[in-house]
C-alpha cells in the first residue's frame, strides 16, 4: 500500500502579498520580499488543508501543491 505525501512550491510569480504567511505561518516565510515554502514534504492532512487554503487565496496564484507517491503502488 502506498502513502501519500505532498509538496508545496512558490513560483517566481509571487508578488509578496503575505496572505500565505498569514494563513499558514508554519509552512511559509518571507525571503527577499517574496514567500518561500518552509516545508519540504507534508504528511499531515491538516497541513495540506492549511497550505491549500493559502494557495486558494494567493492573488498571484503562485502556490502549487503536488502529491508525491511513495512506496509500492
Amino acid at each position: 500500500m502506498s502513502e501519500q505525501r505532498w509538496h508545496s512550491e512558490v513560483s517566481r510569480h509571487c508578488i509578496g502579498a503575505g496572505l500565505c504567511v498569514s494563513v499558514a505561518p508554519d509552512h511559509f516565510e518571507f525571503t527577499e520580499g517574496r514567500a518561500q515554502s518552509t516545508t519540504a514534504v507534508m504528511e499531515s492532512a491538516d497541513d495540506v488543508v492549511s497550505v491549500r487554503r493559502a494557495a486558494a487565496i494567493c492573488p498571484a496564484q503562485a502556490i502549487a501543491v503536488t502529491t508525491i507517491q511513495t512506496g509500492p503502488s
